[in-house]
């Protein structure tokens, strides 16, 4: 017959265990305040009084645009590596090409500050304006198009871009 020993429970062994426990924590903790105050690189809002008391703004010019009666889309191609071809397609009412628009498109990424690029769209064709831009990372990216009228008419088209590296 094998005979079992049961170990006891010390004094000694209690204490490892609860500095044990404790100093577990605690390290987990740090690791994980360390590494959420050295990685966040989200984009801030500055001025968030401000843009919230001007909303009231924000719809009448969407309200506005959508009386303008325009149309206009975005269309993206990958010419490898981080280097798209942009082109936007502008109608104005009625379906006319919109003739003397200003096309500015700003590039931002959500979620990295400091890596926007911003470019102004030459028109290729009536109603047609198009550019090239190398992007300074692959991964996600959000498109703002202004198209602004010869008479200062504004529109403006928001699209979410993937960009593969």
């Amino acid at each position: 017959m094998s005979t079992v020993q049961k170990k006891e429970l010390t004094g000694r062994m209690v204490l490892i265990l609860f500095v044990g426990f404790f100093v577990t924590v605690f390290a987990a903790n740090g690791i994980m305040t360390f590494l959420a105050i050295n990685t966040f690189s989200g984009v801030e809002t500055e001025d968030a009084y401000r843009k919230g008391r001007d909303y009231n703004d924000t719809l009448e010019g969407a309200r506005a645009q959508a009386a303008l009666s325009w149309q206009a889309s975005l269309n993206t191609v990958a010419l490898g590596g981080n280097r798209l071809a942009l082109g936007v397609d502008v109608l104005g009412k009625e379906g006319a090409a919109a003739p003397g628009a200003k096309v500015e498109v700003l590039l931002m990424r959500p979620t990295v500050k400091g890596m926007d690029v911003n470019l102004t769209l030459s028109e290729s064709s009536k109603g047609v304006f198009t550019s090239e831009v190398t992007l300074p990372a692959p991964g996600n990216w959000k498109a703002l198009v202004t198209v602004t009228s010869a008479n200062g008419e504004l529109f403006r088209l928001e699209k979410k871009l993937f960009v593969k590296g």
